[in-house]
């Protein structure tokens, strides 16, 4: 069991928004949702071989306090830690309003970008 002592790492968790640039065009920014201590764990690493290619990911787990800010995520959002950006994949709440799952997969060769 986590307990609030375990949760000694910060995430930072984003959301995109759609801004318009000087030409009127879209631009996707992300801008941040929270900045929350979290519990993390690896959850998987794969790596598969298709046409060719070598793929690789890594899926992790974190575990937050539930909040209003937190409550609305979902696989739109995304997570940076640790320098990497992750894709949420799954969200899930344990001990109604007390924590919530966040399973997520690194984006390989995107680095993280301090807003």
């Amino acid at each position: 069991m986590v307990g609030s002592g375990d949760m000694n790492r910060r995430a930072t968790f984003q959301r995109a928004t759609v801004t318009f640039d000087s030409f009127g065009g879209e631009v996707e920014t992300w801008g941040t949702l929270a900045s929350v201590y979290i519990h993390r764990r690896d959850a998987s690493a794969n790596e598969n071989y298709k046409a060719q290619e070598v793929g690789s990911s890594l899926s992790m787990r974190f575990r937050i306090r539930y909040s209003s800010l937190v409550a609305t995520l979902n696989p739109r959002d995304r997570v940076l830690y640790n320098g990497d950006v992750y894709n949420i994949t799954g969200v899930r709440e344990t001990k109604r309003n007390r924590w919530l799952e966040v399973d997520a997969v690194i984006q390989p060769d995107v680095q993280a970008v301090a807003s």
